[in-house]
């Protein structure tokens, strides 16, 4: 999971909060793409949801960028979900001011990639029957974002208890890779929960001074410092951006770059 947690509150619109908020479609399949359908200004995706048995079409309207990003390599025979999360990016800002009015940024998580659209309005259409926009969850805190695998199962990323735990003794250096990288990635959202912009900053820019070596709590320090950073902070989100392979990784990194930059504008 590469996307943390949505930038924006959660909107009123009932189809956005059952349908993108929750990550409905978490490993549904993208089976075709069209921009510029049916209108010129919008685009249609067409998605097999695994969650209930139903095909969508996905319309969003009044957008002003679209971009997917090439899918390197997939064990997956098709584009599949991994999440959807709203985001606050300078690429929003630029897009809202050249159109005068309110849009959304929304990124689709692929498996080996992202699917970026910036939008005003969305609608949902199911294949041979009506759409149910009755939430399953309480959508103000069912959210896929919450949720870290760990390797003694799934931690809540708000648990206190996480925070705090001491790299694990044994020999097995893999495992205590990761329990290292959860224990930092909770730290981190910790400090960023609590409003904590010094704590947030120092540990940030404590990863991204090392080499890279973290699955999540590196990405989730460079999206920290695209909140809080100066441009001081840009030589070491550039060097990990070019070690950098997978797009959407690179795509989180940037939209850090990005940020700052326009803070400096």
């Amino acid at each position: 999971m590469h996307n943390f947690t949505h930038d924006i509150p959660m909107p009123e619109d009932k189809a956005i909060r059952k349908f993108l908020w929750i990550s409905y479609f978490h490993d549904a399949l993208i089976q075709e793409i069209h921009p510029g359908k049916p209108t010129p200004q919008d685009l249609t995706l067409r998605i097999y949801s695994g969650h209930d048995g139903y095909t969508y079409l996905l319309r969003f309207h009044g957008v002003e960028h679209f971009a997917c990003s090439e899918i390197s390599f997939c064990w997956h025979a098709g584009i599949f979900i991994a999440s959807t999360v709203f985001k606050d990016t300078a690429l929003l800002h630029r897009c809202q001011a050249e159109a005068g009015k309110p849009l959304y940024h929304l990124r689709f998580s692929l498996w080996d990639g992202y699917l970026d659209v910036v939008f005003a309005k969305f609608t949902i259409r199911r294949d041979g029957g009506r759409v149910n926009y009755q939430p399953e969850y309480d959508p103000s805190v069912m959210n896929w974002d919450v949720f870290r695998y760990a390797p003694n199962g799934y931690w809540l990323k708000d648990d206190p208890f996480l925070a705090d735990l001491d790299h694990p003794e044994g020999s097995d250096e893999d495992e205590q890779a990761e329990w290292t990288d959860d224990v930092l990635w909770a730290r981190l959202y910790h400090l960023h929960q609590a409003a904590d912009e010094r704590g947030c900053l120092g540990l940030a820019r404590e990863l991204l001074a090392a080499p890279p070596r973290y699955e999540h709590a590196e990405l989730y320090a460079a999206f920290l410092l695209g909140k809080h950073g100066t441009r001081a902070d840009l030589p070491a989100l550039t060097s990990h951006f070019l070690h950098e392979k997978t797009p959407i990784r690179k795509r989180v990194i940037l939209d850090a770059i990005e940020l700052i930059q326009e803070r400096n504008e």
